[in-house]
């Protein structure tokens, strides 16, 4: 059987499709970022050594890129195929800090800290009832994603991955704009804040603040819930 040690190739798609990339290449390198209108066809290596396109039609995000093998028998070939959106291979948004507070606010681009650095929280007894926490977050937005719309949500899990919040994680939308006077290019620093009144917590251990943008995970924020020892 003969194998692909590498390969590339790629066809145009119509003005009809959506919009998107997949790659053939088996040393990672990635398609000219700018054609946003590329679909990898799948090459199939011949005993003649050509390569016959064939449109891959489902689009795919960047974090369920994945890669396939097809062995093709009497064909004597195997591709391994990433698929992904054009727009998933621009810089995505960053966070650049998160931190756990008693209180947060934000105003004019900065973040008003009370009492926060902390990672422990005792309790008197489990179930816990915590009165108030804050969670305040420096996001960076790149250049081309600036003006757009950006979703911002924040899930709490225990230890052992189970969501506190369900379906009831927050959710703030929002749009970060180009400063007037900022280089092109630039990434762009944006501030938000988040408290959370009344969260009850089971059991003692550890727990987590996933912070995610546009549903991918970007920050997790750690801390843990013990009790209160005598003394």
């Amino acid at each position: 059987m003969r194998t692909f040690d590498r390969g590339r190739l790629a066809c145009p798609v119509g003005s009809e499709q959506p919009e998107y990339l997949s790659l053939l290449d088996f040393e990672g390198d990635i398609l000219d970022r700018n054609k946003r209108s590329v679909g990898l066809a799948k090459a199939l290596n011949g005993n003649d050594g050509r390569h016959t396109p064939k449109l891959v039609r489902q689009p795919a995000t960047i974090d369920q890129a994945y890669h396939r093998e097809a062995d093709r028998g009497q064909r004597g070939s195997r591709v391994t195929i990433m698929e992904f959106q054009a727009d998933d291979l621009l810089p995505a948004p960053e966070i650049d800090f998160a931190i756990l507070a008693d209180g947060v606010h934000a105003s004019s681009g900065k973040i008003y800290v009370l009492g926060g650095g902390w990672d422990t929280i005792f309790v008197q007894q489990f179930p816990a009832r915590h009165h108030t926490l804050g969670l305040g977050l420096r996001i960076r937005v790149p250049w081309t994603r600036t003006d757009q719309e950006l979703k911002l949500s924040v899930d709490l899990v225990d230890e052992d991955g189970k969501s506190l919040f369900g379906e009831r994680r927050p959710v703030q939308n929002f749009r970060v704009a180009r400063p007037p006077g900022l280089p092109d290019g630039s990434d762009v620093g944006f501030v938000r804040t988040m408290t959370f009144n009344g969260l009850v917590f089971p059991k003692p251990g550890g727990y987590a603040f996933r912070v995610m943008i546009d549903g991918d995970e970007r920050e997790r924020v750690r801390f843990r819930v013990l009790a209160r020892t005598p003394g």
